[in-house]
């Protein structure tokens, strides 16, 4: 098992300057989450996947180049949950 580090580094609302409630619910959050272990277009869809399963996400967009997932969602994701799809597509979440 690859072992990766999940670190939630943005939560903003699309809508909103000061990254405050949302004006509406029709508006888009976006989060992007640093993880360290994808190593290919493999690795990039088993954490799309997962990470679309999340309640609210509309859009995932994944690079290993980068290191991160950048997560598009109608809810404030909740970071444990995020961890726990990361976990769930075969990687390990290091603190």
């Amino acid at each position: 098992m690859t072992e990766i580090k999940v670190e939630l580094i943005e939560s903003t609302c699309a809508c909103s300057s000061d990254g405050g409630q949302c004006c509406s619910e029709n508006e888009v959050r976006v989060t992007t989450v640093k993880i360290k272990g994808m190593t290919c277009e493999h690795c990039e869809g088993r954490v799309t996947t997962e990470l679309s399963k999340l309640e609210g996400v509309t859009e995932v967009k994944t690079s290993s180049v980068a290191g991160e997932a950048v997560i598009s969602s109608s809810l404030e994701l909740d970071s444990e949950l995020v961890s726990e799809a990361v976990i769930a597509a075969g990687y390990r979440v290091i603190s």
